[in-house]
């Protein structure tokens, strides 16, 4: 499965990049040859950008897409004057962000620096 890293430097970058990210949609599952063609207790996640399965679950799942589970840390920072930069790292069906805030900084013992960051995921494969 190909890499892509995707680079942002501030909060408009980020969330320029979020329509590139794969899109999911819940299908219902059906079974040919049986009497009740549809599994009620179960859904597919479809790939739409790919055209491919990419699980079945339970039908209590809830799916979120790429673009709404990134967009809330994106709707979070928005307007709040902070700094952030980082990366995207997207395998399609699985996105990672990792992302650093330059100006928030910790310093538990002199001398010893930490910079703040955040690493969310999502995924459209039950991948944990």
């Amino acid at each position: 499965m190909k890499n892509n890293i995707l680079e942002f430097s501030n909060i408009a970058g980020f969330r320029n990049l979020l329509p590139s990210l794969d899109v999911a949609e819940e299908r219902t599952v059906l079974v040919e040859g049986v009497d009740k063609p549809s599994l009620k207790q179960y859904k597919a996640i479809w790939n739409t950008t790919k055209n491919q399965l990419e699980s079945l679950v339970e039908s209590k799942y809830n799916l979120m897409t790429h673009q709404e589970a990134l967009g809330m840390f994106a709707d979070t920072l928005e307007g709040k004057n902070v700094k952030v930069t980082g990366k995207i790292k997207n395998f399609g069906s699985q996105v990672f962000l990792e992302a650093v805030f330059p100006d928030l900084v910790v310093e538990p013992e002199k001398g010893d620096k930490m910079q703040l960051g955040v690493r969310l995921t999502n995924t459209y494969d039950k991948w944990q």
